[in-house]
């Protein structure tokens, strides 16, 4: 039987002790809590890029808005679905975190830990990777999707792109009950309820709860997921300003699906498309608290709004994967086994702390300047197993309890970033807008691992590493012409940033602090408003190149997480609105990506090899979409997208390349007065093709979900 020791939790416990006590402290002190999003942002505003609502055409960077009415009406139910439309922008559903997760891609670069994602005004998943598993995509009042770094703003920064999902603020809410039913042909096991509502007001506090639980199955019958979800919001007056708390609270279990083998320079052909390799009790088990304080109010040198949020998340994990090594060097050939498995606790605890103030400096300029800080405490405790497993079908593999340990591991990884930030947005004449931002990062990490193997013998290793560096971004909009709702607009922008390295917490007790990926980027673009406003052309170039990018490689004989040099990233991307009449939208984008390798030299089979001008894996030249939705009030309401993902290699060495493909969305309903049904299908020419890499499976990836089909049904309230 598998067992677990537990040696190091009383220092994590401490320090997550000491994060709660200066949460409450400061709460005590400031009097936080929520601003209900902030001010009112209109659909052609953004609040990404600059944090005060500005006019996306006056914004020198690519901001793109999808609203929740769009979203209902294109029955948009996950995050690749609801990002359709937006250029350059892949969501590759699945992937290591389960299959509640996804994998983002901006500029094309398609990496767990790339991109940064924000729901209502806080980094989702704190000082470690986006928390994607636990995003709630119900009651959501708009989704802005910034391409480019955004090295200013926040602690958690990203190199290639931000998805902030912004939901009905306290006192508000979509009104709306929803139940889907359905699936994939053979198991048809979807069950989807969810509800929002605003509640009475308590004591003159505005109130408003969504609550929503999930069942879905996948062509895979092993795999699947069950959600529990609740989120709850209250705002009013407090301590002279504006307050608020939201609480955030999710169960889910999942059952993982298996990634696909390469063999030679493609996919082996022989394995099963929906073969599951993991033990026959694998789970993906996550609770996840969040609490978000806030607090805004008006002083002499302008609104001050500040932040407090706490979040802990514990997980259960139980997975394996047909490999020739084990995570810690262990063989599974020498017990005559040909697969690794592990079980797994581990526990996240992080805070996230922001105060600033947006000081007008008279009629032309605007200041906003501040401090955060993002601290998290990360713990993992695994046994590892091997196991034998048939390699091309799958489903026969033993429980983890059945089989003896051969080592343990423990990683705990303490973060902690600061930041001291200030932009300025200048109009030196009305057409003209400059944005110009610092940033001031100190951060440390300390990371400790010890490994234990069946003999007993312990093999500890620790790692510390502090930075202090300044990041930045400077950027110019000029619109060059305006006549009624059309307009024409130029912008440029420079973007310098950092962030340090990526942690997958697998089963391996590495201690070591990778080197932190920095990058500078390049963007130029064109905005254009025509036909009476009904007709949106956006249109960018890039050019980026980065240094020590986080990637998964083979080290020391097993799979793990390693940097990979320089690459250098250019392109261009075009995305096309068109109002079509009151309620009928068409929409289109394309993008062309080049991310080659600069000097970066690898080990593959002992033999040292230089992968300058390679293409990044998994990283399409060409990526498009089209498609269009009608959403009367009453009536016939229907909604249809196609997306092209273009060829690209599954490897480094651009030995293996895969076809490309496109994915079908449709959706076709009717709307009566306060109720509504319709048939949403997803993936309905069942693309099965690889879109996304495992971190622990080597040389294997993960495909496209297959064919589904469910009946949505919804109920004003």
């Amino acid at each position: 039987m598998l067992g677990m020791r537990r040696s190091r939790g009383a220092g994590g416990r401490r320090r997550a002790a000491w994060a709660v006590a200066s949460v409450l402290s400061t709460g005590a002190v400031a009097g936080w809590a929520a601003d209900d999003g902030g001010p009112a942002v209109l659909a052609d505003q953004q609040v990404t890029a600059t944090r005060m609502p500005r006019a996306i055409l006056e914004t020198p960077a690519a901001v793109s808005v999808i609203t929740g009415d769009e979203l209902r009406a294109r029955g948009a139910n996950s995050l690749r679905t609801a990002l359709n439309g937006i250029a350059g922008v892949e969501i590759s559903p699945g992937g290591e975190a389960g299959p509640a997760g996804a994998v983002p891609a901006f500029w094309g670069l398609r990496e767990f830990d790339a991109f940064l994602l924000v729901v209502d005004g806080v980094p989702w998943g704190g000082a470690f990777n986006p928390a994607l598993t636990s995003l709630d995509l119900h009651n959501v009042e708009r989704i802005e999707v910034m391409r480019g770094a955004a090295p200013v703003m926040y602690g958690a920064t990203s190199f290639v792109g931000v998805i902030r999902v912004i939901h009905y603020a306290a006192g508000q809410a979509e009104r709306r009950v929803h139940g889907a039913f359905g699936g994939v042909a053979g198991n048809p096991g979807n069950v989807a309820v969810s509800a929002s509502e605003v509640l009475g007001p308590l004591g003159g506090w505005r109130q408003s709860l969504a609550a929503d639980v999930a069942r879905k199955r996948y062509a895979d019958a092993a795999a699947g997921l069950e959600r529990g979800h609740l989120a709850y919001r209250t705002a009013g007056e407090l301590l002279g300003g504006h307050s608020g708390v939201d609480v955030d609270l999710q169960l889910l279990r999942q059952s993982p699906q298996s990634p696909y083998p390469r063999a030679g320079n493609g996919l082996d052909p022989s394995v099963d498309t929906d073969a599951n390799f993991n033990p026959s009790d694998a789970r993906l088990d996550e609770d996840r608290l969040q609490v978000v304080l806030r607090h805004d109010r008006d002083t002499a040198w302008g609104r001050w709004r500040s932040v407090a949020s706490l979040s802990h998340r514990s997980d259960d994990i139980v997975r394996g994967f047909v490999a020739e090594g084990c995570e810690g060097g262990v063989d599974p050939a020498d017990s005559g086994d040909n697969a690794c498995g592990f079980v797994q606790d581990r526990t996240l605890s992080n805070v996230y702390l922001d105060s600033h103030l947006e000081t007008e400096l008279g009629s032309r300029a605007a200041l906003i300047w501040g401090a955060d800080a993002l601290l998290g405490v990360g713990e993992q405790e695994s046994a590892i197993f091997t196991y034998t497993v048939d390699p091309r079908r799958g489903g026969d593999a033993p429980s983890s309890g059945s089989r003896p340990v051969v080592k343990q591991t423990e990683l705990e990884d303490e973060r902690q970033f600061y930041g001291l930030y200030g932009q300025l947005e200048w109009q030196p004449r009305p057409s003209v807008s400059v944005f110009a931002g610092l940033r001031l990062n100190a951060t440390e990490e300390q990371r400790d691992g010890e490994e234990e193997t069946a003999a007993g013998e312990e093999v500890p290793a620790g790692d510390h590493r502090r930075q202090t560096r300044l990041s930045g971004a400077v950027g110019a909009a000029w619109t060059v012409w305006r006549g009624g709702p059309d307009s024409v607009a130029l912008y440029a922008d420079v973007r310098d940033t950092y962030k340090p390295a990526a942690l997958d917490f697998g089963p391996d007790a590495e201690a070591q602090i990778l080197e932190p990926e920095t990058a500078r980027s390049y963007e130029a673009g064109i905005k254009t408003r025509a036909l009476g406003g009904r007709l949106s052309l956006d249109a960018n170039l890039f050019y980026m190149n980065m240094d020590n990018l986080v990637v998964p490689q083979i080290v020391d004989g097993t799979p793990g997480l390693g940097n990979a040099g320089t690459l250098f990233f250019k392109g261009g991307e075009i995305e096309a609105r068109y109002r079509l009449g009151a309620v009928t939208r068409l929409y289109a984008a394309y993008a062309r990506h080049d991310l080659r390798f600069g000097d970066y030299e690898r080990l593959f089979d002992g033999e040292p090899t230089q992968l300058r001008g390679n293409f990044q894996e998994l990283a399409p030249r060409h990526v498009a979409s089209v498609g269009a939705w009608h959403a009367p009030d009453t009536g016939l309401q229907w909604a249809a997208n196609a997306a092209y993902t273009g060829t690209r290699y599954l490897n480094k060495r651009n030995t293996s390349k895969a076809d490309a493909y496109t994915v079908f969305d449709a959706m076709l309903g009717y709307r009566f007065h306060g109720w509504g049904v319709s048939l949403v299908g997803t993936n309905l020419g069942d693309a099965r093709d690889p879109v996304s890499e495992s971190e622990l499976g080597d040389g294997q990836y993960y495909r496209m979900p297959a064919r589904s089909v469910e009946v949505d049904l919804s109920f004003d309230l």
